[in-house]
């Protein structure tokens, strides 16, 4: 009946779930979720208990995952060589955390609330959100086909170099990608298959790929990384190390094309 407790609760509960705005910025541009979607998520069961679709968060999630996700994706920019690069992969960039986002929307719901404010993030990139590319002004560009390495921190150019990078004629090639930096590490020992390798400065982006300085190399560049390359890391001169090592943070993308 009307005039049932129970029922009034319900449909007390069931209009402050609709009158929810939640919306997310993603730099200058925002999407939203209100009562135009929430009402297709509410259930009124058998006992007056208000139930919310995990399936329709879940797909609306999703929806907005495609709009603020960048990992993996692909991106042009500007290389130091040529006008345009295109590089796809990686682990760099944005991602929503889809449990814990669903979750906290869950909960903004039937709080009945209007804010505004990021998705939840598992990952998180170093660039501005927004329309334009995720790769800030501060990254590291290789190049493959050049078989060089370049270094820019706030903008500006710290330092250049040729390189070696993974010997492609034994199955060892850099993978190509954007990473983000995962560490830096003083005086650390590489280990592989058949070989240990004391290095003075190591910054790992890829697994067992990094950069680190390769005193042991008497020349850099051209095609030496065919034949004579890496397992797979950037070979860089000591001095050149240094400099990167002591210059770059640690979530740093690097750009391997």
């Amino acid at each position: 009946m009307a005039d049932d407790d129970k029922l009034k609760a319900a449909i007390e509960e069931m209009n402050k779930c609709v009158s929810a705005k939640i919306t997310y910025t993603k730099g200058d541009q925002t999407y939203f979720v209100d009562g135009g979607s929430i009402n297709t998520w509410l259930t009124l069961n058998k006992d007056y208990t208000v139930s919310i679709s995990d399936e329709g968060i879940n797909q609306y999630i999703s929806e907005l995952a495609a709009q603020f996700d960048t990992v993996g994706s692909w991106r042009t920019f500007k290389p130091s060589i040529g006008d345009t690069a295109t590089v796809g992969g990686g682990d760099y960039g944005w991602k929503i955390d889809k449990t814990k986002e669903a979750e906290e929307l869950k909960q903004n719901i039937r709080d009945g609330a209007e804010i505004t404010r990021e998705p939840i993030y598992s990952k998180k990139g170093f660039g501005a959100r927004g329309s334009g590319s995720d790769i800030p002004n501060t990254y590291v560009e290789v190049s493959i086909a050049n078989q060089r390495m370049w270094f820019y921190k706030d903008g500006a150019l710290v330092v250049a170099s040729n390189v070696v990078t993974g010997d492609v004629t034994k199955g060892n090639g850099t993978h190509t990608g954007i990473f983000s930096l995962k560490y830096k590490e003083r005086n650390a020992t590489l280990k592989g298959e058949n070989y240990s390798t004391p290095v003075s400065y190591w910054m790992p982006f890829n697994g067992g790929e990094g950069l680190h300085d390769a005193y042991w190399r008497g020349a850099f560049g051209g095609s030496i990384y065919k034949g004579g390359g890496s397992h797979g890391c950037v070979n860089l001169p000591p001095a050149v190390a240094e400099t990167i090592f002591s210059n770059i943070q640690p979530g740093t993308p690097v750009i391997v094309y």
